[in-house]
């Protein structure tokens, strides 16, 4: 007895096929972009083995870099109660 599937593979492909990614194809789809949602359609495309190739990781170009502890913590003066301005 085959599965339910509640997206069919018809769908889930032209879903695909016209997104850069998975939360496109939620868009696409009109679901909201919760994790359940993307974790769940994420499951479906990869048991129907459909071709993501053309999905992006990052969009909007250039490099993202992880910023290192010292532009994230600062240590503050003994005593200090309030926090830094940001």
């Amino acid at each position: 007895m085959a599965a339910h599937r509640k997206y069919t593979r018809e769908l889930l492909e032209e879903a695909v096929r016209h997104s850069t990614s998975v939360a496109d194809v939620l868009r696409f789809l009109g679901l909201l972009q919760a994790g359940g949602t993307h974790a769940h359609v994420s499951r479906t495309i990869r048991a129907f083995d459909l071709d993501t190739t053309h999905f992006v990781r990052h969009q909007g170009g250039g490099q993202h870099r992880r910023l290192g502890p010292e532009h994230v913590f600062q240590v503050l003066p003994a005593g200090c109660t309030d926090a830094p301005p940001s």
